[in-house]
């Protein structure tokens, strides 16, 4: 029973480390991927040009979190909004059905690095609308979030845009 404790406790306080103080949390946060490339179809083929609407806003996604139980991910960021460095955490359901696998937005939080919130809502907004709904992609090494393709990148043929995230194992953390 001591060494579960002990488990759980590691496991907990190296987990609560990435966090930032103000950033939003889920329960039991187990399965961490790190942000990698963006991509037109696949998560094998070479990253494209970070689209022009990230560039602007300098938005850089760093990680995806997920629960143990699988029901709840956690998407961190930053950005830049009016000179103003700004962190964005969004929560979201995650549907796992095979042929409908998505995460449907629940709640998120943007900040700049004093803890105000005012200078940081312009793009909080605008993300929330655009993730309110985002079908994903998964295989053995990666966990692709789908952009649709409107108004961000114009080098993908497709209709979709990939916001690929490596899935990190255990023992990288």
């Amino acid at each position: 029973m001591k060494l579960f404790a002990m488990i759980f406790l590691n496991l907990f306080l190296a987990t609560a480390a990435l966090a930032e103080e103000n950033d939003l949390t889920i329960n039991f946060p187990y399965y961490h991927t790190k942000f990698e490339k963006i991509t037109c179809t696949d998560t094998q083929e070479p990253g494209i040009t970070t689209p022009q609407y990230f560039a602007d806003a300098q938005m850089n996604f760093q990680e995806i979190v997920v629960s143990i139980t699988l029901d709840k991910a956690l998407l961190l960021g930053n950005y830049v909004e009016n000179g103003v460095s700004c962190r964005y955490n969004a929560i979201f359901s995650v549907n796992k059905a095979k042929f409908k696998r998505s995460l449907t937005f629940l709640e998120s939080k943007a900040y700049a690095a004093d803890g105000s919130t005012d200078s940081c809502q312009g793009m909080k907004q605008d993300l929330d609308q655009r993730l309110a709904f985002v079908p994903y992609k998964i295989d053995h090494d990666f966990v692709a979030v789908v952009f649709p393709k409107t108004a961000l990148v114009s080098e993908c043929a497709g209709e979709d845009v990939l916001s690929v995230f490596r899935r990190i194992r255990r023992h990288e953390l």
